[in-house]
């Protein structure tokens, strides 16, 4: 379902593919990416609906999101089996592919301008020992990793980069402390911020609004927002079934649960303009 935000009235509403768990918009925002938990790979025009391009697997394989390239001749996608892939929008043909065998690809995440890309990679156990979760920090066009960053968590749950691409907000289990947390890391791995958090139920998302100066996630029982400088708590929406959030501009949020979405406004004292 599409919406337009401004007049907040549905503009269309597609199902192209069954079990759909992502969606972005491409840069120009006159497409639509869609992924389903299987890892299928839809893109429609936006508002029509239409398919450009389709993408069916042979395995059950789902990964990451799926996000357009600055140009929106491309969309990046990475799969749980290991693989981060650079695709043709308009065909979904591969264009590159790299190789990350034994780990499992759980985020994707891009800067407002998309010339830098982050991914986080959880380690398979394959053996008693167990390697930690990690991120990597590419350029575009996508050649190899510029960065290797240790996520300084036992369990990754989430991992998010800012809109300008200086910062990562990221969310995961410290064994040590027995706590989960929510932590703000500068490109370099350094820990500047943390503070303790709860799990989501039905996943933790991380969301950046777009000045960021606030970070919103998805907790067990609702939403929370924190100021990014500090990681002190700007707001709690409580929600039965979490799944997602995003910022609209500095004044709302739109969140969704397992039975709909909504949009939210920040009270006043806690905008950032």
């Amino acid at each position: 379902m599409c919406v337009d935000l401004r007049a907040t009235k549905r503009i269309g509403s597609r199902h192209p593919l069954s079990h759909p768990s992502h969606a972005s918009f491409s840069y120009a925002e006159a497409h639509l990416a869609v992924k389903s938990t299987s890892g299928e790979i839809a893109i429609l025009t936006v508002p029509e609906g239409s398919v450009v391009a389709s993408k069916a697997v042979d395995a059950p394989d789902e990964g990451a999101c799926v996000h357009f390239s600055a140009c929106d001749k491309y969309v990046v996608d990475a799969s749980w089996s290991g693989s981060v892939r650079v695709r043709h929008s308009g065909t979904l043909i591969d264009a590159a592919k790299f190789a990350f065998p034994g780990e499992m690809i759980t985020v994707v995440s891009p800067s407002a301008d998309r010339m830098t890309w982050l991914f986080a990679h959880q380690p398979r156990a394959q053996s008693e020992v167990r390697r930690a979760p990690y991120l990597t920090l590419w350029r575009w066009p996508l050649q190899r990793p510029a960065a290797t960053i240790p996520s300084r968590l036992d369990n990754l749950h989430s991992a998010a980069l800012s809109p300008c691409g200086s910062r990562i907000a990221l969310i995961g289990y410290r064994r040590g402390s027995d706590q989960t947390v929510v932590s703000m890391m500068t490109l370099d791995g350094q820990v500047v911020r943390e503070a303790q958090t709860s799990l989501g139920g039905t996943g933790s998302n991380t969301r950046w609004s777009a000045d960021g100066k606030l970070v919103g996630t998805v907790q067990a029982d609702g939403f929370a927002v924190f100021r990014t400088d500090d990681l002190s708590l700007y707001a709690r929406l409580p929600a039965r079934f979490p799944s997602d959030i995003a910022f609209i501009g500095s004044k709302r949020l739109a969140i969704g649960t397992w039975s709909g979405g909504s949009i939210a406004e920040l009270p006043a004292a806690m905008r950032t303009t």
